[in-house]
Protein backbone atom coordinates (compact mmCIF):
# COMPACT_ATOMS: atom_id res chain seq x y z
CA UNK A 1 0.00 0.00 0.00
CA UNK A 2 2.92 2.45 1.03
CA UNK A 3 4.47 1.98 -2.16
CA UNK A 4 1.29 2.63 -4.23
CA UNK A 5 0.63 5.91 -2.31
CA UNK A 6 4.25 6.81 -2.73
CA UNK A 7 4.70 5.99 -6.77
CA UNK A 8 1.17 7.77 -7.46
CA UNK A 9 1.69 11.04 -5.47
CA UNK A 10 5.00 11.08 -7.05
CA UNK A 11 3.69 10.94 -10.64
CA UNK A 12 -0.07 12.54 -10.21
CA UNK A 13 0.95 15.52 -12.21
CA UNK A 14 0.70 13.23 -15.52
CA UNK A 15 -3.16 13.23 -15.11
CA UNK A 16 -4.01 16.46 -15.74
CA UNK A 17 -3.77 18.05 -19.11
CA UNK A 18 -1.02 20.10 -20.09
CA UNK A 19 -0.84 23.38 -18.05
CA UNK A 20 -4.36 22.00 -16.32
CA UNK A 21 -2.53 21.72 -13.04
CA UNK A 22 -0.55 25.43 -13.26
CA UNK A 23 -4.04 26.87 -13.69
CA UNK A 24 -5.65 25.04 -10.82
CA UNK A 25 -3.01 26.06 -8.65
CA UNK A 26 -3.22 29.68 -9.35
CA UNK A 27 -6.45 29.98 -9.38
CA UNK A 28 -8.07 27.60 -6.65
CA UNK A 29 -6.43 25.98 -3.49
CA UNK A 30 -5.28 22.91 -4.81
CA UNK A 31 -6.00 20.31 -2.56
CA UNK A 32 -9.06 19.80 -3.95
CA UNK A 33 -8.43 19.09 -7.63
CA UNK A 34 -5.40 17.09 -6.67
CA UNK A 35 -7.09 14.91 -4.04
CA UNK A 36 -9.61 14.10 -7.12
CA UNK A 37 -6.93 13.25 -9.47
CA UNK A 38 -5.24 11.06 -7.14
CA UNK A 39 -8.39 9.18 -5.62
CA UNK A 40 -9.31 8.57 -9.30
CA UNK A 41 -5.49 7.13 -10.26
CA UNK A 42 -5.66 4.60 -6.73
CA UNK A 43 -9.13 3.82 -8.10
CA UNK A 44 -7.87 2.84 -11.60
CA UNK A 45 -4.36 1.30 -9.52
CA UNK A 46 -6.13 -0.21 -6.92
CA UNK A 47 -6.75 -4.36 -6.78
CA UNK A 48 -10.41 -5.39 -7.36
CA UNK A 49 -10.37 -6.00 -3.67
CA UNK A 50 -9.67 -2.38 -2.86
CA UNK A 51 -12.61 0.60 -3.07
CA UNK A 52 -10.88 4.15 -3.23
CA UNK A 53 -13.61 6.71 -2.03
CA UNK A 54 -13.71 10.93 -1.91
CA UNK A 55 -14.57 12.36 1.40
CA UNK A 56 -14.91 9.12 3.21
CA UNK A 57 -16.28 9.95 6.65
CA UNK A 58 -14.85 13.26 6.19
CA UNK A 59 -11.43 12.03 5.02
CA UNK A 60 -9.81 13.07 1.92
CA UNK A 61 -8.85 9.54 0.73
CA UNK A 62 -9.46 6.57 1.88
CA UNK A 63 -8.41 3.09 0.87
CA UNK A 64 -10.96 0.97 1.76
CA UNK A 65 -11.30 -3.18 1.74
CA UNK A 66 -14.28 -4.57 2.71
CA UNK A 67 -15.65 -1.04 4.24
CA UNK A 68 -12.41 -1.58 6.74
CA UNK A 69 -10.24 1.56 5.94
CA UNK A 70 -6.72 -0.12 4.94
CA UNK A 71 -5.06 3.73 4.13
CA UNK A 72 -6.75 7.10 5.29
CA UNK A 73 -5.21 10.39 3.42
CA UNK A 74 -5.54 13.87 4.43
CA UNK A 75 -4.13 16.79 2.53
CA UNK A 76 -3.18 20.30 3.09
CA UNK A 77 -2.37 23.10 0.91
CA UNK A 78 -0.53 26.19 0.95
CA UNK A 79 2.08 28.12 -1.17
CA UNK A 80 5.50 28.70 -0.50
CA UNK A 81 5.24 32.41 0.04
CA UNK A 82 3.38 31.19 3.18
CA UNK A 83 6.31 29.40 4.86
CA UNK A 84 8.72 32.03 2.99
CA UNK A 85 7.71 34.70 4.54
CA UNK A 86 6.73 33.91 7.58
CA UNK A 87 8.50 30.86 8.92
CA UNK A 88 6.46 30.64 12.34
CA UNK A 89 3.42 30.91 10.33
CA UNK A 90 4.00 27.25 8.49
CA UNK A 91 2.98 25.59 12.00
CA UNK A 92 -0.44 26.70 11.55
CA UNK A 93 -0.50 24.14 8.32
CA UNK A 94 1.12 21.93 10.08
CA UNK A 95 -1.39 22.02 12.99
CA UNK A 96 -3.98 21.23 10.66
CA UNK A 97 -2.36 18.21 9.59
CA UNK A 98 -1.93 17.21 13.22
CA UNK A 99 -5.59 17.77 13.60
CA UNK A 100 -6.16 15.88 10.05
CA UNK A 101 -3.91 12.87 11.91
CA UNK A 102 -5.97 12.71 15.04
CA UNK A 103 -9.56 12.34 13.32
CA UNK A 104 -7.83 10.03 11.23
CA UNK A 105 -6.90 7.94 14.44
CA UNK A 106 -10.42 8.07 15.34
CA UNK A 107 -11.84 5.99 11.96
CA UNK A 108 -9.17 3.79 11.95
CA UNK A 109 -8.16 -0.06 12.77
CA UNK A 110 -4.50 -1.69 13.56
CA UNK A 111 -4.42 -2.40 10.15
CA UNK A 112 -5.06 0.94 8.77
CA UNK A 113 -2.04 3.49 7.38
CA UNK A 114 -2.62 6.90 8.36
CA UNK A 115 -1.07 9.37 5.84
CA UNK A 116 -1.18 13.52 5.55
CA UNK A 117 0.29 14.98 2.04
CA UNK A 118 1.23 18.89 2.38
CA UNK A 119 1.15 20.53 -0.76
CA UNK A 120 2.91 23.80 -1.53
CA UNK A 121 2.26 26.16 -4.95
CA UNK A 122 5.38 27.52 -5.94
CA UNK A 123 4.81 30.14 -8.72
CA UNK A 124 8.27 30.61 -10.45
CA UNK A 125 7.77 33.87 -11.54
CA UNK A 126 5.51 37.65 -10.30
CA UNK A 127 1.82 38.11 -11.19
CA UNK A 128 1.29 40.91 -13.54
CA UNK A 129 -1.14 43.38 -13.14
CA UNK A 130 -3.56 42.13 -15.79
CA UNK A 131 -4.10 38.90 -13.58
CA UNK A 132 -4.44 40.27 -10.14
CA UNK A 133 -7.91 39.47 -9.90
CA UNK A 134 -7.66 35.77 -11.85
CA UNK A 135 -4.27 34.75 -9.56
CA UNK A 136 -4.96 33.91 -6.34
CA UNK A 137 -2.63 35.41 -3.25
CA UNK A 138 -0.68 38.00 -5.80
CA UNK A 139 0.32 40.21 -3.07
CA UNK A 140 2.10 36.95 -1.19
CA UNK A 141 3.39 35.51 -4.68
CA UNK A 142 5.31 38.87 -5.71
CA UNK A 143 6.02 40.13 -2.29
CA UNK A 144 7.90 36.94 -1.61
CA UNK A 145 9.63 36.96 -4.99
CA UNK A 146 10.95 40.35 -4.19
CA UNK A 147 12.46 39.79 -1.04
CA UNK A 148 13.80 36.72 -2.06
CA UNK A 149 15.05 37.85 -5.46
CA UNK A 150 14.12 34.82 -7.12
CA UNK A 151 11.97 31.46 -7.08
CA UNK A 152 14.74 29.16 -6.60
CA UNK A 153 15.02 31.27 -3.12
CA UNK A 154 11.80 31.22 -2.13
CA UNK A 155 11.27 27.36 -2.66
CA UNK A 156 14.08 26.92 -0.69
CA UNK A 157 13.25 29.26 2.19
CA UNK A 158 9.70 27.36 2.33
CA UNK A 159 11.38 24.13 2.03
CA UNK A 160 13.37 24.77 5.25
CA UNK A 161 10.90 25.73 6.99
CA UNK A 162 8.34 22.99 6.60
CA UNK A 163 11.74 20.32 7.15
CA UNK A 164 12.29 22.11 10.00
CA UNK A 165 8.80 21.43 11.06
CA UNK A 166 8.38 18.62 10.25
CA UNK A 167 11.85 17.26 11.32
CA UNK A 168 10.06 14.73 14.13
CA UNK A 169 7.52 13.66 11.41
CA UNK A 170 8.20 10.31 9.33
CA UNK A 171 8.30 11.80 5.73
CA UNK A 172 8.37 9.17 3.46
CA UNK A 173 8.38 10.65 0.40
CA UNK A 174 9.53 14.40 -1.09
CA UNK A 175 9.19 15.89 -4.23
CA UNK A 176 7.79 18.32 -6.85
CA UNK A 177 5.02 17.93 -9.83
CA UNK A 178 5.13 19.92 -12.72
CA UNK A 179 2.21 22.07 -13.23
CA UNK A 180 3.13 23.30 -16.77
CA UNK A 181 2.41 27.00 -17.35
CA UNK A 182 -0.35 29.16 -17.03
CA UNK A 183 -0.61 32.82 -17.40
CA UNK A 184 2.57 33.24 -18.49
CA UNK A 185 3.62 31.58 -15.11
CA UNK A 186 5.79 28.16 -14.78
CA UNK A 187 4.19 26.44 -12.12
CA UNK A 188 5.04 23.31 -9.50
CA UNK A 189 3.49 21.70 -6.40
CA UNK A 190 5.99 20.56 -3.91
CA UNK A 191 4.22 18.06 -1.53
CA UNK A 192 5.52 16.26 1.33
CA UNK A 193 3.80 12.84 2.28
CA UNK A 194 4.07 11.48 6.08
CA UNK A 195 3.54 8.30 7.63
CA UNK A 196 1.64 8.36 10.59
CA UNK A 197 1.08 4.77 11.07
Amino acid sequence: MKELIQESLSSVDREFRPNELAYLALTTKIENPLRDRWAFMLHRKANASLTVAREWRRTDIAVLENEIPRALIELKAMYTFDAALDQENVSGFCDAMEEDQEKAQLLSTRETDIYTALLATHPHSAVQKAHERVIKYRPGINSALRRYGGSDAVANAAVEAVNRRLAEKNIIAFGCLDGGRAFEIDTQVLYWLIKVK
